[in-house]
């Protein structure tokens, strides 16, 4: 099975990172363990994942958006845009 991933430079990405099809990395995104990003997912430059856990992962949902320079620290619904801080936009 042929996956499309979109994924730029200087990034990072640790244990248990589940990245789904048609996900989008931009420049310097940052990844620490058990994060799922759902299909179709947008992380602008500069985003960073805490550590989510192996009961409960940080999981992002279909069609996603999280903005340049986010810290996420929870699981974000499906087609949500999240800002700076990580919470949704209006």
């Amino acid at each position: 099975m042929q996956t499309s991933l979109h994924i730029n430079i200087h990034y990072t990405i640790s244990h248990d990172v589940v990245l789904q099809d048609y996900a989008t990395l931009a420049p310097g995104v940052h990844f620490s363990g058990h994060v799922h990003l759902g299909k179709i997912v947008y992380v602008g430059t500069g985003a960073v994942f805490i550590n989510g856990s192996g009961e409960k992962p940080i999981m992002t949902g279909y069609d996603a958006a999280i903005v340049a320079g986010d810290c996420v620290t929870d699981s974000i619904p499906p087609n949500e845009t999240w800002g700076v801080p990580a919470k949704p936009l209006k």
